[in-house]
């Protein structure tokens, strides 16, 4: 992989957005070793970044594989609902699967809530809900919350990033505050 396929640069990080062309990559990727394939793609990058932020459609298939076998850690976003919550277990699932037979050196390294909206009673409920079941998988579960916000919805139909399309947002605050977060739990 190299530099060409970048297609944003901002001053904190070098951004390669999925392509509509990502589903066929599903199907694509049924050959011998195909859950090495991302792995093998980014190695040659690992050393020139500090982090690499992998993230995958919300769906448990080949492409969450290469990207579970490819990772180091892995945060978990929820969303602030039941169903997003108990597709947790469903994905604890996979990632045992991973650890045992793929990336045995796997580290599950927290839940974040996404989409939260602090003025529903439901959003809070979620909160208490989340960290229970953070905690039942042995992890935990962040204190910085993404808030709900149309501005993440309009920056991706706009395809820029929330910190072009709207720096000044909440979603935009919220995300270089769980930022901070991150690389102070590592730190410590």
């Amino acid at each position: 992989m190299t530099h060409d396929v970048i297609q944003y640069r901002t001053q904190r990080a070098d951004i390669i957005p999925a392509g509509r062309n990502l589903i066929k990559l599903d199907i694509e990727l049924r050959a011998e070793s195909k859950e090495y394939r991302l792995k093998v793609k980014i190695a040659p990058l690992v050393s020139k970044y500090n982090y690499i932020v992998i993230d995958t459609p919300p769906a448990l298939g080949i492409l969450t594989v290469n990207a579970l076998t490819a990772a180091n850690s892995l945060i978990i976003p929820a969303q602030a609902d039941l169903y997003s919550l108990q597709g947790i277990g469903q994905l604890y699932d996979t990632i045992e699967m991973v650890t045992s037979y793929t990336n045995p050196n796997l580290v599950l390294n927290g839940v974040l809530l996404t989409k939260h909206n602090a003025r529903n009673i439901i959003s809070r409920d979620m909160a208490d809900t989340a960290k229970s079941t953070a905690s039942e998988i042995g992890t935990f579960l962040y204190s910085t919350v993404i808030r709900e916000c149309i501005a993440i919805r309009e920056a991706q139909a706009s395809q820029k990033t929330i910190y072009e399309y709207a720096p000044k947002s909440n979603a935009s605050q919220d995300y270089l505050n769980f930022a901070d977060e991150f690389i102070r739990r590592k730190k410590s």
